[in-house]
Parts: structure tokens; sequence; C-alpha cells
């Protein structure tokens, strides 16, 4: 079996054959990242006046979450609000995927199942 050393070499190698050969193999899909012309998500300017979003997860499995404060020190990011699962209109559903084992809340409420599971989402505009 190969290394993760050996194989990198040898797609670094095969890489630099491939561009450096006067003979295309590559598509015209996969060359502009190969050559560093591809354009990515990151690379697309934010447009003016875009929210921002960001999970507060849960640090304790089977925890009851009382209340969620925010750090002081989010106020310089022009925190616009934060959305809980008290937030969700009466109607609504606390629905954030759909799996085989059936549905998934958005939300920990009240109880969180496991550590990681998002209890909110922060919100601002920069």
């Amino acid at each position: 079996m190969f290394s993760y050393v050996a194989y990198l070499i040898i797609v670094n190698l095969l890489t630099y054959v491939l561009l450096e050969s006067k003979t295309t193999v590559l598509s015209a899909d996969t060359k502009p990242i190969y050559v560093g012309e591809a354009i990515f998500v990151d690379d697309i300017p934010s447009p003016k006046d875009c929210l921002y979003g960001a999970f507060i997860y849960s640090t304790k499995p089977l925890a009851h979450v009382r209340s969620i404060e925010l750090d002081p020190s989010l106020k310089q990011l022009n925190t616009l609000g934060v959305v809980t699962v008290e937030d969700i209109p009466e109607g609504g559903g606390n629905f954030g995927a759909s799996t085989i084992f059936g549905p998934e809340p958005l939300f920990g409420d009240p109880v969180t199942q496991c550590a990681g599971e998002p209890l909110a989402i922060v919100v601002w505009l920069l």
C-alpha cells in the first residue's frame, strides 16, 4: 500500500506532467481548477447589506436549555438578532432534516439530544 506522502507526490507529478504537456488530457471543466483560474463561492463578493449567520451549538448532551446569552463583544458585529425554537411561528414545525430514522429537529428543545445539536442562529450585518 502507498503511504499518503507517496500518494501526494504521485498526484503532484501527474498534475505537473498534464499541465506541462502539449497534449491536453484535462477536460474543459477541470482545467481551470488545475491552473488556478476557477472561481469558487468564496471568490464572489458579497452583495451590499448581506446578512450573515452562525449556529450556536449545545456543548452538553441531554441538557435542558434555560436561556441563551450572547457575549457582549458580539455587539461590535452589529448583531441583528438570535433565532431560536421560540421564534418558529404557530403551526410551523421544528424540522431540520428528514432522515431514514424520522424527522430531525432544527433546534434542541426543551432538551438537547446530543452535544453539537443546534440551539439557535445568530444573525448579523457586515
